[in-house]
C-alpha cells in the first residue's frame, strides 16, 4: 500500500459503520490492488463507490462520496 492509500484507508475508516469494518477492507483491499495493476478503471470504480457508500455512516455520506468524486476526476 503506498502513501495514498494509506491516507484515503484511514480517511475512509474513521467514517464507516462499525459492523462494516471488515467489509470494507476488503473493498479496499480489492480497489489497491487493482491501482497497482494498472487494471483499476472508471467501471470498477463506479461499483467500487456504491459498495463503499453502504459501508460510511449515514452522517458521513457527503463528505466520503465527495472525496471519491475528487478522486473520480482523474480516472479516465
Amino acid at each position: 500500500m503506498n502513501k495514498n492509500q494509506e491516507m484515503f484507508k484511514n480517511f475512509i475508516l474513521t467514517h464507516v459503520k462499525g459492523e462494516k469494518v471488515e467489509e470494507i477492507n476488503e473493498i479496499l483491499k480489492e480497489s489497491f490492488k487493482k491501482q497497482d495493476e494498472g487494471t483499476f478503471n472508471l467501471e470498477y470504480l463506479e461499483d467500487a463507490m456504491k459498495r463503499i457508500l453502504d459501508c460510511i455512516k449515514d452522517d458521513s455520506k457527503d463528505i466520503v462520496l465527495n472525496a471519491m468524486n475528487h478522486f473520480k476526476k482523474d480516472i479516465k
